[in-house]
């Protein structure tokens, strides 16, 4: 009964002020983007303000708390948008006939995500070598995976014992407030 009535305030709030009013948020999978996106914002900027609470110290060499916070916030422009593309894929794959299919799709999105900041950080850093802007001792595409997967793994092991579940439900939200029947 509690949940309904959560599902229901959320409803109320995403049709007054949510994304159903932008471009082609009316198709199934460009609307869970559009809710994919949001829950990587809403995770990455409460991650921020995690880590801040966790180490107690705003600024300072208090940790690895202001680091984590600071990354979270600056990867912001890689990570929204590649969550909104990995979960309107994720979505156009997820059949309906399954349990629970917004549950499933936002645990795909959220590894898609992943895999995609990696490819997209490879691809940055492999441009800034080749262009010179970078260097690198054992060549561009060794460095450049290494760049890459490094952030990426490290960006993993901190944040998906809370990425996971907020994009679970996520999916779980669009699917009862968001998606067409």
């Amino acid at each position: 009964m509690a949940t309904a009535r959560v599902i229901d305030g959320i409803d109320g709030v995403c049709h007054r002020y949510g994304p159903g009013r932008l471009p082609r948020a009316d198709d199934p999978a460009v609307g869970a983007g559009y809710a994919g996106a949001t829950a990587a914002l809403f995770s990455a900027v409460t991650f921020a303000g995690l880590m801040l609470l966790i180490d107690g110290r705003p600024l300072g060499p208090a940790g690895s708390g202001p680091l984590l916070g600071g990354a979270a916030l600056v990867s912001l422009p890689l990570v929204v948008p590649t969550a909104f593309v990995a979960t309107a894929v994720a979505w156009r794959f997820v059949s309906t006939a399954i349990p629970q299919p917004g549950l499933i799709g936002g645990l795909l999105a959220v590894h898609l995500t992943y895999l995609l900041a990696f490819a997209g950080l490879f691809g940055f850093s492999l441009a800034a070598i080749l262009t010179g802007i970078g260097s690198a001792y054992y060549g561009p595409v060794h460095e450049s995976f290494r760049f890459a997967g490094g952030f990426t793994y490290i960006g993993f092991l901190y944040t998906a014992w809370f990425t996971v579940p907020i994009g679970c439900l996520g999916g779980y939200i669009y699917e009862h407030v968001g998606a067409p029947a």
